[in-house]
Order: structure tokens, then sequence, then C-alpha cells
């Protein structure tokens, strides 16, 4: 029951009703939890509580009509509010089994708990809650209802909304990951390949003369500019390879005559 009360007193009440002259909450509901003492009358703190409040909602179960203090207590708020402002929660047994002696002459049932078959416990408790706070607030459950069902509505509206929105950023951030991983890659394809390409100029550097294909020399600096240019084309390593090619005497490039051309 205490889920149940902190629903009733923190329970916000439509915009709609409000605007019509309805308290936005109910305010704070005093829950009977005192140890009732033996003498033959209710405590001072009860007896208070009773003078002061507008409702008397009495839980109801078979073990209710055993309680002296329950039948009591209906019995003084009934004398002092009226029978109109006493509300009934029914949730176990039936309403004949369960209601203190001094409610079997009006039964006021506001609502019921009780399991129902095909309907899940959070579906029946949500409707006694409605029912209970139309009336507290004095009025049509049904009303009550299809406000709370456009306010749900709406929330749905806003859940999926807001999932829209989270799946397009969540896209969005994909996309920039996947771009900034495809940039990171290829930045470190085009070092690797500036690092061939200068690798290959320094192997035609050390021995421009060179002759013996080995691991330095023009030969290696060919092979090396060739690896760059495979690894990513940068001008580079396309500049290192032409000037190997043309300075290489183990290279020889032959270019056809005019006579040839023609």
């Amino acid at each position: 029951m205490g889920q149940d009360h902190s629903n009733l007193e923190n329970y916000r009440v439509p915009k709609h009703l409000v605007a019509s002259g309805i308290l936005d909450r109910i305010g704070r509901v005093f829950r009977d939890e005192e140890e009732l003492p033996a003498s033959s009358d209710l405590s001072q703190r009860i007896n208070e509580a009773l003078w002061t409040s507008r409702f008397l909602i009495v839980v109801c179960s078979p073990r209710t009509p055993e309680s002296r203090w329950v039948n009591e207590e209906v019995m003084r708020f009934q004398a002092q509010r009226g029978g109109d402002r006493l509300l009934a929660l029914l949730i176990e047994g039936e309403p004949s089994q369960s209601f203190p002696p001094a409610l079997h002459d009006f039964e006021p049932l506001a609502a019921d708990v009780r399991p129902i078959e095909g309907e899940s416990l959070r579906a029946v408790k949500k409707t006694a809650l409605l029912k209970l706070l139309a009336g507290l607030l004095g009025v049509q459950y049904d009303d009550l209802r299809r406000r709370e069902e456009e306010r749900a509505r709406r929330r749905l509206v806003q859940i999926a909304g807001g999932s829209a929105l989270l799946s397009i950023i969540f896209l969005g951030l994909s996309i920039f990951a996947g771009m900034q991983w495809q940039r990171a890659e290829r930045e470190l394809k085009v070092s690797k390949a500036q690092n061939l390409a200068a690798q290959a100029q320094i192997a035609f550097n050390t021995t421009p003369n060179n002759e013996e294909f080995g691991t330095a020399g023009p030969e290696r600096g060919v092979l090396l500019a060739l690896e760059s240019l495979n690894t990513y084309p940068t001008i580079e390593g396309d500049l290192v390879l032409r000037t190997g090619l043309r300075n290489s005497p183990c290279f020889r490039l032959r270019y056809p005559s005019k006579k040839e051309q023609s």
C-alpha cells in the first residue's frame, strides 16, 4: 500500500480539470499505521486526523470486520463528515465479507484491486487509483480516465519522438565515427607512403651510380618508390620514382624518335 499511498499524493490532475477549479494535487494523505491503544477510545492523533480529513478511505479485506477500531473510525468520521465522503478500497474477498459493520448500510465501493482474469495487476491498480481520485476530486471517472489516456498517448508520442531523435543522433555519430576512422586510416597510409618515398630518395642519394642490385642504391630506391605508390598514391612517391628512373643507370627509358612517331 505504500506505493499506492504515494501515487495518490503525487498524482498531477489534468490541466483541463485544474482550469475548472479543481486542485492540481490531492495533497497529503494521512495513513493510519499507529498501534491502537488498549483503552476504549481512539488515540488523539487519529481523532485529529479524522477531524481534519475531507475523505476517509477504508481498505477492506475479510480481516477488516474483525477490527473494532476500523469500525470505530468509520462511525466517528461518518458522524463528523457524512457518508458521502467515505470511500472503500476492496483488496480481498467480497464486500459483504470485507466491509466493517458501519459500511453495510450503503457499501460505498469506490475501487477494487482484486485480480481480474486476463488483465494485468498494474492495469487493475491503475483503474482503482483513478476511481479513488475521481471520488476525491469530485469528478466523473470516465472523464478522468479519458484525460489520463490522452496524457498517456502524448507521453508515448514524446517517447517515440525522443527515440527517433536519439536514433538520428546515433546514426550521425556512427557516420562521423566512420568518417574519422577512414580519415585516420588514410592519414596512416599517406604517412607510410611518404616515409617509403623518403627512404627511396635516401637510397637514390646513397649510391646513385651503383649498378649492382642490392639493398641500397637506385634499384632499391625504385622498389621503395613503387611500394610507396602502392600504399597510397602521393606526389612525393610519384616524383621520387620518376627521378629515380630517369637518373638510374639500370633503368633506361627509351623514347620513340620522330621518325617512329610518324
